[in-house]
């Protein structure tokens, strides 16, 4: 494995300790609201029958969700440990694992989001020529997303398979893109991966927004649901691209800074705002469960039901461990001195 800048501790790492500490927290508080979050959408999805929605928007969230387990598993969870021992402990196989699958992982995730919103408005535009989009059809879909997103970490095996550093700006394991073919081949892939998806999902919710606002009718139950799967699918790409564009921006800054010379002072707000762009992206992975919570009154009650339940289950079992606590508040009756037996 080669180092390159980045893994310069001294030069890109995080001083003093605390401050370590402080981002490892916002890591850790991303794991575990992810976690619990996507798990519960997934059940929900599956077995819970908590949305009330069309079967092709219920797939699409089902694999937004699996895709945002597997972000946190290749990367939220890595930078977290990274952070905390100041440095990569998980062996150089792991870190080539990391890079090769957790970048298409963020490919299909941005990619799912642009699909689901293309998919949305025909649905919307065309409800008699979509009628045919089924369950089936949809995971077929999610499947040719996933596997196109092979050709990434498959670009790297070809240029340069070794080209792997330790960032000490993410703490993790990144691709270093060192290669003279990259310079021809990185813009292609940034333009159809990241920046043409992005300008789509835009437009595409606003095309969403418009034909939604002329076909709502509050009366109606089947529109009020439909409205509900349409706001759904408006909020996740609206907080995707909200989340993604200082990455965006970020790049845009890097590219008129190389053209100067920066100074000291430049650079390190440069990897400072790169830090916290790579954290504002985050909020993509677990804002799911709050955006469906909000839009959904399915999932609302559902939750409402599982909570009840655990209360109910928890109540119940300090019953059993303490049957008197019941009777507890009541008066006992007197029955007077025992007297002693007679002879």
């Amino acid at each position: 494995m080669s180092f390159g800048n980045f893994s310069n501790r001294t030069t890109y790492g995080l001083e003093p300790a605390a401050a370590r500490y402080c981002w490892s927290a916002w890591f850790l508080f991303v794991l575990i609201v992810s976690v619990l979050g996507d798990t519960t959408i997934l059940i929900a999805s599956t077995r819970g029958g908590a949305f009330k929605l069309i079967k092709i928007n219920s797939v699409f969230i089902q694999h937004i969700a699996v895709s945002d387990l597997l972000i946190c598993l290749t990367y939220v969870f890595p930078s977290f440990v990274s952070m905390l021992c100041d440095g990569w402990v998980f062996g150089e196989v792991l870190c080539y694992v990391r890079v090769y699958v957790g970048f298409m992982v963020l490919s299909v995730s941005s990619l799912l989001v642009f699909v689901m919103s293309v998919v949305k408005y025909a649905r919307l535009e065309f409800p008699f020529r979509t009628l045919l989009w089924g369950k089936s059809f949809t995971h077929k879909v999610c499947a040719v997303v996933w596997i196109s997103t092979v050709g990434c970490p498959l670009s790297y095996l070809v240029i340069d398979r070794f080209d792997i550093v330790f960032d000490y700006r993410i703490y993790n394991c990144i691709y270093n893109f060192s290669a003279p073919t990259w310079k021809y081949v990185l813009p292609v892939m940034a333009l159809f991966s990241k920046f043409l998806p992005n300008v789509l999902i835009v437009i595409a919710n606003v095309l969403i927004l418009l034909k939604a606002i002329k076909m709502v009718r509050v009366s109606d139950r089947n529109e009020r649901v439909k409205w509900e799967g349409t706001l759904t699918v408006i909020m996740t790409a609206l907080v995707y691209t909200l989340s993604f564009f200082p990455f965006i921006l970020y790049h845009m800054v890097e590219m008129f800074m190389s053209s100067s010379s920066a100074d000291e002072d430049g650079r390190r707000a440069m990897v400072q705002f790169y830090r916290t762009v790579c954290s504002i992206v985050l909020f993509n992975v677990f804002s799911n469960f709050f955006i469906y919570s909000f839009t959904m009154e399915g999932f609302r009650a559902y939750l409402r039901a599982r909570i009840r339940r655990i209360c109910r289950r928890d109540i119940e079992s300090q019953s059993r461990q303490h049957p008197r606590g019941v009777h507890a508040g009541r008066r006992q009756p007197t029955t007077g001195p025992e007297r002693p037996p007679e002879d």
